[in-house]
Order: structure tokens, then sequence, then C-alpha cells
């Protein structure tokens, strides 16, 4: 093979995936990835992480070996093709390949497989590959677990997988939020990760601090797409105008381009265009206001690389305002929560309370808005909105709760059982009926639900989304499973070895 990347090699990589330069993770990162460390991240989509995912696999393979060595566990179909474009665009001089699992050509048969070095694709379906033994991991040296919160839903194949990495295998995991899942992880797997961004990992004596209501504002609008973003960012100009006259503001753009549509767009919605910072209007370009500006409104249009330029933009501005791409919401929160700063969507006023039914039902969204992490939500809508925009979107999710059509299974059941809800509360919304199957082994035959869900998928075909609430006992188990699949799940599931028994599989009648 050829020689890893070199940093020219990076600076065209990331131009090629829509960075205007290598995001800062990147840099900060990439010589610990060289060395083979184990990273923890705290990061979302438009970090740049799956570059990093990249470089950690170009340097595996480096040493010319074939077969796969290594794989990237995402939440979702899209982001799993994003990391994979990532690392074949990282491999270009490496010879590395990379493919989607399952391949989107041919589900069942992916092309060209036996030349994978990197697999990206969902847990379950990755371990129902293995159990089939379409896919092998005894050459596996890098394990990349994409988005711990956004894989809660099937953390029990996460944890089956793990358990098959040597003591060798490199590690990264990246989370878009702080989270449980993710300190318990470095307790028991990276207690010597690399952790970034250090500021928000608490350590001894340390505590990552909550945003009060002292703390500088940055108001943000969310769009999906360039048209949206450009409409977005006059509707908010036009939202902070209807409060004072735009004397001095600067809108900072990624790119020259950017600049060339940005430009325009603002000037027919009415604003003037100026050149020179000394003139009244608005200013539009790539670099930060110059140092001594006096900037009465900032804005960021799209999400810069790095916090210090977020910085260096917004910080000297009476009023800061940052337009993104949707999928680039959790980025722009983590970066805003390292300087210390808070976010405010734009054109937000919380109502006073009222009994009146609808307006119980606004105030309940923007209750959830204001404390849920709605980072995995996000990646789960990501293809909807970039097909429809946001508002079809939330209008369609609106009609389908307020029509009473969720139905979401309450996962905390008494007794001697574990339990696990791999279906999202989203994809509950779209399914009539659930029918609980008997399958016969259980804790203490070794089992747990990622063996069950592996068994489920692997041998019947049946997608993750179409298992519900599972409940392993001691010598036996219960799974809810889509109800226009029980009978299918029964007749190929009857039979087969589950932790070296053959298992008896049948509806359960017991309620």
């Amino acid at each position: 093979m050829a020689d890893k990347p070199t940093s020219r090699d990076l600076t065209r990589v990331c131009h090629a995936l829509g960075y205007a330069e290598a995001p800062e993770l990147v840099e900060d990162l990439v010589s610990a990835v060289e060395r083979g460390h184990h990273i923890a991240m705290i990061a979302a989509e438009g970090s740049g992480s799956e570059v990093l995912f990249g470089l950690a696999a170009a340097g595996v393979v480096a040493d010319g070996d074939v077969g796969l060595e290594a794989l990237v566990l995402t939440a979702t179909p899209e982001r799993a093709a994003r990391c994979a474009r990532a690392a074949q665009a990282v491999g270009a001089c490496c010879d590395l390949q990379a493919l989607v699992w399952p391949s989107r050509a041919d589900a069942e048969q992916p092309v060209d497989l036996p030349a994978a070095h990197l697999v990206a694709g969902r847990p379950e379906r990755v371990l129902a590959a293995i159990r089939t033994g379409r896919l092998g991991l005894g050459a596996l040296r890098l394990l990349v677990i994409d988005d711990v919160v956004a894989l809660e839903d099937a953390w029990p194949v996460v944890e089956t997988l793990l358990d098959t990495c040597t003591p060798d295998t490199q590690k990264i995991a990246c989370a878009h939020a702080a989270h449980a899942r993710l300190d318990d992880l470095l307790d028991r797997q990276l207690p010597r990760a690399r952790r970034w961004p250090e500021e928000l990992f608490p350590g001894p004596g340390k505590e990552v601090a909550e945003p009060s209501e002292r703390d500088p504002i940055v108001m943000y609008a969310l769009a999906a797409g360039e048209e949206a973003g450009l409409q977005r960012m006059g509707e908010a100009l036009h939202e902070v105008a209807r409060s004072g006259p735009l004397d001095q503001a600067v809108v900072r753009c990624l790119t020259e381009e950017d600049v060339l549509r940005v430009a325009p767009s603002l000037a027919a919605e009415g604003f003037r265009i100026v050149t020179g910072s000394s003139e009244v209007g608005v200013r539009v370009g790539v670099e930060p206001p110059a140092s001594g500006d006096d900037v009465g409104v900032a804005v960021v249009f799209g999400l810069p690389a790095r916090v210090d330029i977020l910085r260096a933009v917004l910080e000297r501005a009476t009023i800061r305002l940052a337009v993104v791409e949707t999928r680039h919401a959790a980025q722009l929160k983590l970066m805003v929560q390292r300087l210390g700063w808070r976010l405010k969507p734009v054109g937000t006023k919380l109502s006073d309370a009222n009994t009146d039914d609808l307006h119980r039902f606004r105030a309940e969204v923007r209750s959830e808005i204001g404390s849920a992490d709605l980072g995995g939500p996000l990646l789960l809508l990501e293809p909807l909105l970039e097909e429809f925009g946001a508002e079809p979107v939330a209008a369609a999710l609106a009609s389908l709760l307020r029509g009473g059509r969720t139905s979401v299974v309450d996962a905390g059941e008494a007794g001697d059982t574990a339990t696990t809800a791999p279906a999202t509360s989203v994809e509950r919304v779209m399914r009539r009926a659930w029918t609980r199957v008997f399958v016969g082994v259980g804790k203490r035959d070794g089992a747990g639900p990622g063996d069950l869900v592996g068994a489920i998928t692997g041998e019947t075909g049946t997608q993750a989304a179409q298992i519900g609430l599972i409940e392993v006992r001691g010598s036996y188990s219960l799974v809810d499973v889509d109800s226009q699949v029980a009978d299918e799940v029964v007749r190929k599931l009857h039979g087969i070895r589950i932790k070296g028994r053959d298992v008896t599989v049948r509806l359960d009648r017991g309620r």
C-alpha cells in the first residue's frame, strides 16, 4: 500500500467532504489516532469526526493486510454512508476500501465485500452478518462507536460487538452530548482514552459548568439545505431589525462561494450590503471582524470548523446569530457550550400557561425543545428534513401525535428481568401492534438481549426496528416483535441453536 495520508491529502479530503478547512477535532486528534490511542469524543455531525474515523482506518490497514479491519457502528444508514464516503476519500491515497453495510446496490450481497477494509452500518445489521458468517471480525483492529447516545436503542448489540474486541483493538467512542452511557464506557473499556474536548469531560474536582442567565446568548436558526438557509437568515435578520436599525452588521461565511450567494440574497431582502467597516449596512465576507471593530450584529452562516472562529466572529457583537443546517444543531450547541455561552432560537417567546388543549400541546413541545437531548431524533429525521424542510416534517409529526397514533411501551417491568427496547418512539408511531414470542433460552444459559436480537435479525431477516421489548428471564425469554412478522420469526427461529442449545420458539399466550 501507499503511504499514509499527508497533511496536503488531509486538506484536499476535507474540502472534498464539504469542510472549508481541516476541522479542529481532526487537527487536535490526528497524532493520537496515528499512534493508535483510544479516543473518546463529545462531538456531533459537522465536527469532522467521520474524517478522523477514516484517518484511523487508514492507519490500521496501512501495512497491506486484506480483510475487514475497521468497523464503524452508526445510528442511521445515512450516517453510515457519510462515514464510509469519508473513509474512502481519506483512503484514496492508500487503497483503503470502505463500504456501507448492507450495500444499497444489493442489500443481500454487498459489492466486492472481500476487498473491504472498513464497513459502516447499524450494529444489529453487522451482528446479524457476523452470526451468519458473511462478516468476519478475526482481523478487526479498529472499532468506532459513532454516537453512543444515538445508539442507545441498540446498546445490547454494541456491547456484544465490544466483547469481540481483543486488547489490541483500537477503540473510538463518540457522543453528541455528555451521557451516563459514555461515562460507563470510559470507566470499563476506555479508562486511558484521550478525551476531546477536555472542557466537556468532568474530572476530579472539576464540573462542567451549566449555562446561567448571565451567560452571553447566541440566537440560532436551523435550515435544511442551502436555499432554506438563505431564507432563514433573511427572516432572522428582519426579526433582529425590528428592535432597531442594522447600523453595523457582519455576516461571516465559510467560503467565497457562500459570499456570492449570501450577499445578493440579503440585498434582495432589502438589506444594504457594504464593503467597508465604517459604512452603515451589512458586511458579508469570509474573515472575522477586525480587532476593535464595533459590531452591532454578528452572524455566522454555516457551522465553523473551529470554536475559535465562532468566538472571533461573535464575541464583540451586541447581538449574536448562527444560521446552520439542521443536522449541525447538536454540534453548534457543543461549540457554544465550550465558550460558556447559551443558545436561544430566533423569535421564540414562551406564552403564559393556558388550560386550552392547543396551548398545553405547544407548551409541552417548547419544554421538550428546551430540556431534551434532540441529537438522536434529529439524526433519525435528517433525510426527511433534507427532502421536505423542517416545517412540513414538524407539521406531520404534530398530526401523528395529536391524532393519538403513538404507542410507547414501558420497558420497566418488575421481577428478574433484563430489558431493552431497540425501537424508537418514532418507529413505534408507524406500527400497529406487537406480538410476544416465547424463546426457550435465558439467563441461566448465558443469553442476553444482544444474543436474541442477533439471532432474530440474522436468522429471519427481521429488522431491528421490528423488535420491541425484550425480557430475559431465568430459563426463557420473551420478545415483542412486529405482529406482521411474528409467525415468520417463530417458524424460522424454532429449533436453531442459541448459546449452545436448541431452542423452542412459539407465540406466547401469557398475555
